[in-house]
């Protein structure tokens, strides 16, 4: 894999991946869900907030059926972390309303 074929905005000098912890800590999202949410915090890249991967490349990097994944994004939607228009996908993460301290009184 590399990022020819995978789109990520990847360099030498990037090698991590920023999350949003609120999103790694949910206790109300899956395993999967989480792992698909890095997966695209990891092709969009350090700094970025969006990526147009196919749902077939995040299937493939993540080990998940495209199904799977297709359910993924829907639940990721439904809390707010992510928005998806046409082939972007805009990463929400801690900002969504699913985590605001409003929400917790």
């Amino acid at each position: 894999m590399n990022s020819q074929t995978t789109g990520l905005r990847y360099s030498r000098d990037n090698w991590f991946t920023c999350v949003d912890s609120e999103v790694v800590c949910d206790p109300y999202l899956l395993p999967s869900e989480k792992l698909v949410f890095f997966v695209l915090c990891m092709i969009a890249g350090f700094g970025y907030r969006t990526c147009s991967p196919s749902i077939e490349e995040v299937a493939d990097i993540a080990g998940l059926s495209v199904r799977t994944v297709r359910r993924v994004y829907r639940e990721l939607e439904s809390r707010g972390v992510i928005e998806r228009e046409g082939e972007v996908i805009r990463l929400i993460g801690h900002n969504a309303a699913c985590y605001s301290e409003e929400d917790e009184a």
